[in-house]
C-alpha cells in the first residue's frame, strides 16, 4: 500500500492510499515510502494547511472503517 510521512507541527503523520484514494492518516513515521499522485497531492496540502496557505482539503477519501464509523466521521 502506498504510503508517505511527513513532519508537522503536531507530530509525525503517515498517510496512506489505496487505488489513488485516501484510505489512512495515523500517527508516526514509516522508513518505507512509496508514493503516488494522490499522496503527493495530500503532502502539498497538509504543508500548505500547516503553513496557514489552505483552510480545505480537496482530496480523493475512502476511509477504512464500519459504516457506523464513517458517519460518526461525517459528522466532525
Amino acid at each position: 500500500m502506498p504510503q508517505i510521512s511527513l513532519n508537522s507541527p503536531v507530530g509525525a503523520l503517515t498517510v496512506f492510499a489505496f487505488e489513488d484514494q485516501i484510505v489512512a492518516l495515523d500517527w508516526g513515521f514509516v522508513e518505507e515510502v512509496e508514493s503516488c499522485a494522490v499522496l503527493d497531492e495530500a503532502q502539498k496540502q497538509l504543508t500548505a494547511y500547516f503553513a496557514g496557505r489552505l483552510h480545505s482539503f480537496d482530496l480523493p477519501l475512502a476511509p477504512d472503517g464500519t459504516d457506523f464509523q464513517n458517519r460518526l466521521a461525517g459528522d466532525v
